[in-house]
């Protein structure tokens, strides 16, 4: 599975994850993600409400777990910007 840019691997970069992230679908932002140096995050959805969960780097890829959802984001596009999935849809986390 691909998950550089470049040379860099989410296991060279999991300190840098922490923050605050835009979540992207399709162009559209759909909401905040916040993730945490202690492996929380916080999922904030607007007029759903929010969900608390976790994120760690499993297999090479960056996991978010908040509520029942799980995202799965493969792919290193840039500084602070990450592609991945969650079902059949697929999102990019951009770095606020």
């Amino acid at each position: 599975m691909e998950t550089k840019a470049g040379n860099l691997t989410f296991e060279k970069i999991k300190a840098n994850v922490p923050g605050t992230y835009s979540v992207d679908h399709g162009g559209d932002e759909r909401g905040t993600l916040t993730l945490n140096a202690d492996g929380t995050a916080s999922e904030i959805k607007p007029r759903i409400g929010n969900d608390k969960g976790t994120w760690r780097i499993q297999g090479g890829v960056l996991v978010v777990q908040c509520g029942r959802a799980v995202y799965l984001f493969t792919e290193i596009k840039g500084d602070g910007v990450f592609f991945g999935s969650f079902g059949s849809s697929t999102y990019n986390l951009v770095k606020r």
